[in-house]
């Protein structure tokens, strides 16, 4: 049931991530950060719990890239590349996840 959860978890940050490629007021950006950090703090706990340390590895650095205190001033090109891949690798996780279960 726990992976359940986390499938969607997977599918919903994809799905705002996805949404960065349109234009937002700034605040929606700051919101995406906050998600992110939250969200990929969680799965870099839980990979951690599973053993899996490149996952792990992964989900910090995600974390750190995204994170609100020190913002890294990429072009916005650069941020949408960012986003796609980052949602891709989560649709990803979203249908290994599915292929478990």
């Amino acid at each position: 049931m726990k992976s359940l959860k986390f499938k969607y978890l997977y599918s919903i940050v994809a799905l705002i991530l996805l949404l960065c490629l349109f234009h937002f007021p700034y605040t929606y950006y700051n919101f995406v950060r906050l998600v992110c950090v939250v969200s990929f703090s969680i799965m870099a706990y839980r990979f951690y719990k599973q053993d899996e340390l490149k996952l792990t590895a992964i989900s910090v650095f995600i974390v750190l890239l995204f994170q609100p205190v020190i913002k890294w001033h990429i072009g916005r090109s650069c941020w949408n590349i960012i986003d796609v891949i980052v949602a891709i690798g989560l649709l990803y996780m979203y249908y290994r996840e599915t292929k478990k279960n």
